[in-house]
């Protein structure tokens, strides 16, 4: 008798060592599968920064010259643009304009907002560029941060591709808008029309960055 309770403890605790290791070893495939997962997100979420520095990179190619947002308003000047001396009036400490006159280069006219970062007042001409407005009928050829051609094929979901999740994404009837944002004086927003491919030649990117 004492025996047999000797084999059947043993064999009874053999069968408890036995359920407990099983477990363990699921707890182990529960804990992987969680790690699997959290990198997985933490891939996306990589990536999806990644993108979006390239575009804060501020880095464009405008008429195939290279700037990077803001510049000084000498540099357009460089290049063949020009201001009307008439209109180069003088622009208030850390200030920025609105409606100011564009610069113009040949039949070509650049839609900018002056900024003014310093102590002192400047002359628009002594400033810098701290925002540009290029909508793809002005025939400006433009390419973005990373090698992206704005124009008239230019679609919401080669944007949302290129440069991930926006900041906000406003769909209307007619047109997206698409918005990133680095800071409240960084922001980049696409205006693309949606419903009419002959609309899409209105499509319009600005660019701000006052910092």
């Amino acid at each position: 008798m004492k025996k047999f309770l000797s084999i059947s403890l043993a064999a009874l605790m053999a069968a408890l060592t036995l359920c407990s290791c099983s477990a363990q070893k699921g707890d182990t495939t529960s804990s992987a599968a969680t790690d699997d997962n959290t990198s997985s997100v933490e891939s996306v979420e990589s990536k999806e920064e990644e993108t979006q520095n390239i575009l804060f990179t501020w880095k464009i190619k405008l008429d195939g010259v290279d700037y990077t947002l803001p510049f000084d308003v000498s540099e357009l000047i460089a290049n063949g643009y020009v201001i009307d001396p008439a209109k180069d009036e003088d622009l208030n400490s850390r200030t920025y304009t609105i409606g100011a006159p564009n610069p113009k280069k040949d039949d070509k006219s650049l839609s900018v907002q002056y900024w003014n970062p310093t102590d002192s007042a400047k002359k628009y001409s002594e400033c810098k560029i701290g925002q540009i407005s290029v909508d793809v009928q002005s025939e400006h050829e433009l390419i973005l941060p990373g090698d992206f051609k704005f124009d008239s094929s230019t679609t919401v979901q080669s944007v949302l591709d290129k440069y991930g999740e926006p900041e906000r994404l406003n769909e209307q009837e007619e047109y997206t808008t698409i918005t990133y944002k680095e800071d409240i004086y960084s922001t980049v927003e696409f205006f693309i029309y949606t419903k009419d491919e002959k609309m899409m030649k209105y499509n319009s990117v600005k660019l701000q960055n006052l910092v």
